[in-house]
């Protein structure tokens, strides 16, 4: 099997490009950065993964048009292009914030089969456009598969929102409890790269929506990862209540608000695409610490 990955040197990128290759799959890298793509001979190849992307998180209004040209145009034109040339299948890298939803508390916020798509960031809005587009151009002999991942993490993994609470469990002997039932989503790149492999292999389509077999709270977590590296935090249910005291504070939101996917909207081949549980890839990401 030949793969294609559009988008170079990516984090996402590289890891599936090593996974597939040690499950005996030939897959090669095309750079995104000029135009030199375009006299790529994509007919070698049965499947193509468009990871390319741009992400600014504190996106000005200004930025829009850089969004729509990486974001959109380019996946439509590598779509395109590939469709023409035989290509049989195209896997696109979305994005959970299509859906516009923010962290809440208390409870967090839990997106289902029912949550409307209203993206309200410029990278949630160029990806949901971009979306529209692929499905406009599957049918029988181009087949779209669309994954819209939560937070992804692994060891180095770049931006890692997980590395943040490593740092808490460094700096913070004591953590106050509270929101125990607010949850966030992630998915551990292996378990990721194992869903594309699942994909390719059943030469699936449709919208996939993954993450790992447990969805921490903050406490979860901090505990998880003070555990994988050898520290010690404690919680304290009396600091937990002056938290609950400043709810809509934005910063208690981003420390303990979460989003999640029903567990029903991520059971694609059964769960199988979860090789890891939550608990290793934790340990996995911290591994060069112990």
């Amino acid at each position: 099997m030949r793969v294609l990955i559009t988008g170079k040197d990516s984090y996402i990128g590289l890891n599936i490009r090593s996974y597939l290759e040690k499950h005996n799959y030939s897959v090669d890298e095309a750079d995104m950065l000029t135009d030199a793509w375009k006299d790529y001979d994509f007919s070698n190849y049965e499947t193509v993964i468009h990871v390319a992307a741009v992400v600014h998180e504190n996106a000005k209004s200004s930025d829009w048009e850089k969004f729509k040209k990486v974001n959109v145009q380019l996946v439509k034109d590598v779509a395109a292009k590939a469709k023409a040339e035989g290509v049989k299948q195209f896997i696109f890298f979305s994005t959970m914030a299509v859906y516009g939803q923010d962290k809440k508390l208390p409870k967090g916020n839990v997106i289902n089969k029912d949550t409307p798509i209203l993206p309200t960031s410029m990278y949630g809005k160029s990806k949901y456009m971009a979306e529209q587009i692929l499905e406009d151009l599957v049918d029988d002999n181009f087949k779209v598969a669309v994954l819209r991942p939560p937070n992804v993490y692994g060891n180095n993994c770049p931006g890692n929102y997980i590395a943040a609470f490593r740092t808490i469990t460094k700096i913070l002997p004591f953590f106050p409890y509270a929101y125990s039932n607010s949850k966030q989503s992630f998915i551990y790149i292996e378990n990721l790269s194992n869903l594309v492999r699942l994909i390719i292999e059943n030469k699936s389509c449709g919208i996939f929506m993954p993450q790992d077999d447990f969805i921490p709270s903050t406490n979860d977590l901090l505990k998880m990862i003070a555990e994988a590296t050898g520290n010690k935090i404690r919680f304290s249910r009396f600091l937990g209540f002056f938290v609950r005291i400043f709810r809509f504070v934005p910063l208690v939101n981003k420390l303990y608000g979460g989003v999640s996917y029903d567990e029903c909207m991520s059971n694609s081949f059964d769960c199988k695409y979860r090789v890891v549980s939550f608990e290793e890839g934790i340990k996995k990401t911290f591994e060069d610490e112990v």
